[in-house]
């Protein structure tokens, strides 16, 4: 009988032992994972600035306004059914947006 209890309170340990095994794996994960995000957001943050012409003059506000009349295009669309569909796209245009508040000059580079 204290053989098998024994027995039970070793698997009991074990498995306190891989419950936090698997805690901090799943933690390790969740770094890892945010920091490629964060990587990410920087690198993508840092190629729209790189299209921008005097990027500092304009508001957050106006570079979303931006990107979101710029993605709803018929252009862009088929560009993202393009890609999503593992094709390339290569040319290169200047792009010039009068409709906004503040019109902005951007450079675009696909290829």
């Amino acid at each position: 009988m204290a053989n098998i209890n024994e027995q039970i309170q070793k698997a009991e340990e074990e498995i306190k032992q891989l419950q936090n095994r698997k805690r901090k794996l799943l933690n390790q994960k969740r770094d890892e994972e945010r920091k490629a995000r964060t990587h990410r957001l920087f690198e993508r943050g840092a190629i729209l600035e790189s299209l921008l012409e005097q990027p500092e003059r304009y508001e957050n506000k106006q570079i979303k306004e931006l990107l979101e009349v710029a993605l709803q295009t018929s252009e862009a669309k088929a560009y993202l059914d393009k890609i999503g569909a593992g094709n390339g796209w290569t040319e290169c245009r200047t792009v010039f947006y009068m409709h906004l508040k503040s019109p902005i000059l951007i450079k675009i580079n696909k290829g």
